[in-house]
């Protein structure tokens, strides 16, 4: 029993880690195109929209705020 409780434990502190961490992408500033040269297609959370929006992500000095998938940025932000 006891092996049983706390694998639910840190089952719990897991889900909870993995939540937090996704707020925090969702409410970090959106990333912006930044300095470098690089052309990748990527996606950010506005919140004041409360919308995932398309950009281009040059590849450096981005924010937590970046998916590479409209749905990834959909699911973590707006679900």
């Amino acid at each position: 029993m006891k092996f049983e409780c706390g694998t639910i434990i840190v089952l719990i502190l897991c889900v909870v880690v993995v939540w937090s961490y996704n707020a925090q992408k969702c409410n970090d500033e959106p990333s912006q195109t930044g300095p470098c040269k690089a052309s990748f297609q990527m996606w950010r959370f506005i919140k004041k929209r409360l919308e995932c929006e398309s950009f281009t992500y040059g590849g450096c000095l981005g924010t937590k705020n970046i998916f590479e998938l409209e749905s990834d940025c959909r699911e973590q932000c707006l679900s």
